[in-house]
């Protein structure tokens, strides 16, 4: 169980400390996450483009791209999750990290009010590989992508590529008219009166 946590980014001079049942901190001064609710409205963390889960390769970034504002990394898991912490992001997903990337990192989101577990929904333990961290409103969103079952927006060429293939059905359909018979009987070209 950890008790403590802290994430130094020494380029901005930022230093993120939780310790737990205290809440968490950037530069001495308390932070938590964002009550984002909407895909739609959230900045996501992810630092690669698909992986593996549980025999399924998920485009995560893909779906993160085209359902959100878009999808950052900083580099670094722990700074990531700390960027959960104070409301730059609102998720991040990370499927192959090691402990000492995230041990500081989950502690500081779970301290901020946000929700950390696994691929499955299970709490996160430090032996998992697989981590999502999030404000707690985007967490079933996230967990539905990392699963492989939100994959994206439909493309605008994609839904042309449908309605054109739809109209060519349509007309592929339609019973011809005949031609109608002039007065005089006869028929010219095209079913014109000659």
């Amino acid at each position: 169980m950890l008790l403590a946590g802290v994430v130094y980014n020494p380029a901005i001079d930022e230093l993120f400390a939780a310790a737990r049942g205290h809440g968490a901190t950037l530069n001495g001064k308390p932070i938590a996450v964002t009550p984002i609710w909407r895909p739609e409205s959230a900045l996501i963390g992810c630092g690669v483009l698909g992986f593996t889960h549980n025999g399924r390769y998920v485009q995560a970034a893909h779906a993160f791209w085209s359902l959100t504002q878009g999808c950052r990394t900083t580099g670094a898991a722990a700074l990531d999750l700390c960027y959960v912490a104070c409301g730059r992001f609102e998720l991040f997903c990370g499927p192959s990290l090691a402990a000492w990337d995230v041990a500081a990192g989950s502690l500081i989101v779970r301290e901020a009010g946000g929700t950390v577990t696994d691929f499955d929904g299970q709490p996160h333990a430090l032996a998992r590989r697989d981590i999502l961290a999030s404000n707690a409103a985007l967490h079933p969103f996230g967990l539905q992508v990392v699963r492989g079952d939100v994959l994206s927006r439909p493309s605008i060429s994609g839904t042309l590529r449908t309605l054109r293939t739809r109209m060519a059905q349509s007309v592929a359909h339609r019973t011809p008219t005949p031609p109608r018979p002039s007065k005089s009987g006869s028929l010219g070209w095209r079913g014109r009166r000659s």
